[in-house]
């Protein structure tokens, strides 16, 4: 073997090395690329479920405030007394109900009775209270934002009164709530927004 020969050897060798080199290169990148989406992607749908339990919880507690002052016997609460303030259960307060404008929506969060409206029940139970920036719930190290607003029902009043009946009576028993539960995830705000029509079903409607 010539030493012409010899150096085109070891450069063809060298060349093989770097596309050798080059394409385990890219294969790593693309492997690992991969990883971290699949991995971020499993944590959002983790997170994700989590906060429609959340938004759910929030819904559930609101129908139990609702079951509890239809059976509570009480005269001071209605189907509808859901916020508890100055010791008095009330309606929740609605606002922009003939648009799609949610600025000005009363924002609630829920509580365990602790003092107030002790005059309504023997024993403790939860109630809504205003509070604009919502409740955070921390679980597993990630801090979650709730939300509980309030809208019309977005029923049609005259179609769905009962015979004889007009549109305060449609309107007085039923409303929309929505609950919002928002978190930061790897930097990026996420939410999600779970709604649910609540009626006043003692009566028929």
């Amino acid at each position: 073997m010539t030493m012409r020969q010899s150096r085109n050897k070891k450069a063809f060798g060298l060349i093989e090395t770097l596309v050798a080199c080059s394409i385990l290169i890219i294969i790593t990148g693309a492997l690992l690329a991969v990883h971290i989406l699949t991995t971020n992607n499993i944590s959002y749908v983790k997170h994700r479920a989590q906060a429609y339990s959340l938004a759910s919880e929030g819904i559930e507690s609101v129908r139990q405030i609702r079951e509890t002052n239809l059976i509570d016997g009480q005269q001071l609460t209605s189907w509808d007394s859901l916020v508890c303030a100055s010791s008095v259960f009330s309606k929740p307060e609605f606002s922009n109900l003939d648009d799609n404008d949610e600025s000005n929506d009363k924002i609630y969060a829920i509580f365990l009775n602790q003092g107030a409206c002790t005059n309504l029940a023997p024993i403790p139970r939860k109630f809504l209270k205003l509070q604009n920036e919502g409740e955070e719930i921390v679980i597993g190290g990630t801090t979650y934002t709730r939300k509980i607003t309030f809208r019309s029902s977005g029923i049609d009043p005259y179609i769905n009164a009962p015979a004889g009946q007009g549109q305060a009576t449609t309107e007085n028993n039923a409303f929309r709530i929505n609950v919002e539960v928002s978190w930061t995830l790897n930097g990026q705000n996420r939410n999600i927004s779970v709604s649910e029509l609540l009626t006043n079903w003692k009566q028929g409607f």
